[in-house]
């Protein structure tokens, strides 16, 4: 049959034949394995970035370490508590802060108690139940002193009343003329695990 053709017809089917047969050979055994090649090329370019990635937050780590240190040691919370974490240890503290502060004036500390210690929001505190007599201008340095100081103390409750005034004659000096009353209260630091 193909011998009956005209030479050229056959050879354009000859040259059909080797195309498709080019055609057949390329997509069942080259295509294949280009389509894997360009897979596995994406894969291995996808993957270098991943390490370039990652050898760069490595690299970052002592860096970020030592940052993450120099917040730890600059806490802003350093001097906002009481350095002990044994409520009588802090409240033996606090008074002796009330005690420097109530000296500085000239205030009369007639009494402390340590009131119950407690816990607010996971902070343990102590209470110290504070009467003191004074002038109006003590009770108001004291304030000042205890809003000023470092660990960071709060007065509730406070209480201001006058107090009777004997009458005297003599040269000696006047009982002070305010009784004041106020809860002192100053959060413990926690102890360390």
């Amino acid at each position: 049959m193909m011998s009956n053709l005209p030479p050229l017809v056959q050879r354009l089917l000859a040259l059909l034949l080797l195309l498709l047969l080019l055609w057949l050979g390329y997509s069942l055994l080259l295509a294949p394995w280009l389509a894997r090649w360009q897979q596995d090329g994406s894969e291995l370019e996808r993957l270098q970035n991943q390490i370039e990635h990652i050898s760069r937050l490595a690299g970052e780590e002592d860096q970020l370490k030592a940052q993450l240190e120099s917040l730890r040691q600059r806490n802003p919370a350093d001097g906002l508590f009481l350095p002990e974490t044994k409520a009588p240890l802090a409240a033996a503290r606090l008074q002796r802060l009330l005690t420097k502060a109530v000296e500085a004036g000239s205030g009369q500390l007639v009494s402390t108690q340590t009131l119950t210690t407690t816990e607010q929001g996971g902070q343990p505190k102590v209470t110290l139940a504070v009467v003191l007599k004074g002038e109006t201008g003590d009770l108001v340095a004291l304030l000042h002193q205890l809003e000023q100081s470092r660990p960071l103390l709060f007065v509730d409750n406070l209480t201001v009343s006058a107090a009777p005034v004997p009458i005297r004659n003599d040269n000696r000096p006047a009982v002070p003329s305010l009784d004041i009353r106020f809860e002192l209260t100053a959060y413990m630091g926690k102890e360390q695990p």
